[in-house]
């Protein structure tokens, strides 16, 4: 009965339910250096804010016979810590004008530009570079969309081919990759087995034991076991991935590579003699020979 009467009275106007209401606060940003640019690209990679081309009428107002000038430049902004204001990237577009398009999360693809061209460039916004990627068909335009389909091609839709004449074509582009071996790939993985191979019959004939087997019989030199312990610390993971995260990022992973380092001298101090007094092969037979709750192996039956 109270929630027909309060939906009734909600009907009427009587009662009023809590309303939410969201506004925009607007604040100033850094000032972007020089003079203000139309239709620059505007980008956000890794907490960058990047601003790139853009076009205005320096000299002479437009309704007064001026003349368009297309910019190259390229700023960033730190999204964090904007007060440090815009700085500007020292590597200049290509083909200014041209039509942006963000691809993956480390790359910016641009198509078209002025003068009118139909080449197409990428940039790379970690290591700051810009290279060519072909060119596109058609007639050289400036001005188009480039819109990325959910499929993953590429929609590029009319544009500009001269000055107030515009196309109707349209194309789309797919990515294609292409991954060859090269001969050297193949040799490095074919001597590689090959010598693994070798190894293991070369070692096979001369092990008589399993103390032969496990530890060498006592013969393996100081550096052969530091390198053997070195490696053993290093996963093919973090082999290949504290590289990419340091070349994505920066190099607070890095340091995990100079943690093995510090950490030898320790093996190399206690472990490795505590083992060699208990005459165990390796950590697992000690684990194995304790009893619960103890950290001490059992004593033989002869002492």
């Amino acid at each position: 009965m109270k929630r027909v009467l309060l939906a009734a009275l909600v009907a009427m106007g009587l009662v009023r339910l809590t309303e939410a209401t969201t506004e925009l606060q607007w604040c100033a940003a850094p000032t972007l250096p020089g003079l203000g640019v139309l239709k620059p690209y505007a980008g956000l990679s890794h907490g960058q804010v990047l601003l790139a081309g853009g076009s205005n009428f320096p000299d002479t107002p437009l309704a007064a016979g001026g003349t368009k000038r297309f910019y190259d430049e390229i700023y960033a902004l730190d999204a964090a810590a904007p007060e440090t204001g815009w700085r500007r990237v020292d590597l200049p577009l290509r083909n200014p004008g041209s039509t942006p398009l963000a691809v993956g999360d480390q790359h910016i693809l641009f198509s078209g530009g002025f003068p009118f061209t139909n080449a197409v460039t990428c940039y790379h916004t970690v290591t700051e570079r810009m290279f060519g990627y072909g060119t596109a068909p058609g007639a050289p335009k400036l001005g188009q969309p480039v819109l990325r389909l959910p499929d993953g091609r590429l929609l590029s839709a009319t544009g500009e081919v001269a000055a107030g004449i515009r196309t109707p074509d349209c194309f789309f582009a797919t990515f294609v990759r292409t991954r060859t071996w090269h001969w050297t790939n193949y040799a490095i993985v074919i001597l590689y087995f090959a010598a693994m191979a070798f190894m293991g019959f070369w070692f096979m004939r001369r092990n008589r034991s399993a103390d032969d087997y496990f530890k060498g019989g006592g013969r393996l030199p100081w550096w052969g076991i530091s390198l053997s312990i070195y490696a053993t610390m290093f996963s093919s993971i973090t082999f290949l991935s504290i590289p990419a995260l340091t070349y994505v990022s920066d190099c607070r992973y890095f340091g995990i590579c100079f943690g093995v380092l510090a950490l030898a001298p320790v093996v190399v101090k206690w472990y490795l003699p505590f083992f060699r007094k208990l005459n165990l092969t390796s950590a697992w037979r000690f684990g194995s020979a304790c009893p619960a709750g103890s950290s001490r192996p059992p004593r033989s039956s002869s002492s």
